[in-house]
């Protein structure tokens, strides 16, 4: 796999931070590598599996991925907003206790939402 790495300075020569970054073709393989590693063994590594599937969903492009327009979009878009506040909470504040109980308490609602919903047609966003 090819990867470039950029490395940002915050002076003329103190490098700070290293990011790779992924061809969208890269970013697929890995995205179907770790479905395909989560059905060859039955479910038995779905943490893995969903940590990593995070971790690819907040480095992708917008155009990468499929979010068609759905019933379930208003939920969706809330979904992939707390994907993005907690990659923000874990790089920008990750020991922020305030902000981690606020995000937390996002969280919560968003998980009552979800529970709640009963698919097409409701009103639960």
């Amino acid at each position: 796999m090819n990867v470039r790495v950029i490395t940002h300075h915050d002076g003329p020569s103190t490098p700070t931070r290293l990011h790779a970054f992924l061809t969208r073709e890269q970013w697929t393989i890995l995205v179907e590598a770790f479905a395909d590693m989560c059905v060859a063994t039955e479910g038995a590594h779905e943490e893995l599996h969903d940590r990593a599937a995070g971790v690819l969903e907040v480095v992708s492009l917008p155009e990468w991925v499929d979010r068609s327009l759905t019933a379930a979009s208003p939920l969706w878009t809330r979904i992939y907003e707390h994907i993005g506040q907690l990659a923000h909470l874990a790089g920008a504040a990750p020991e922020d206790a305030a902000q981690i109980r606020a995000v937390g308490q996002q969280l919560v609602s968003l998980g009552q939402d979800m529970a709640q919903y009963k698919g097409v047609g409701s009103c639960v966003v």
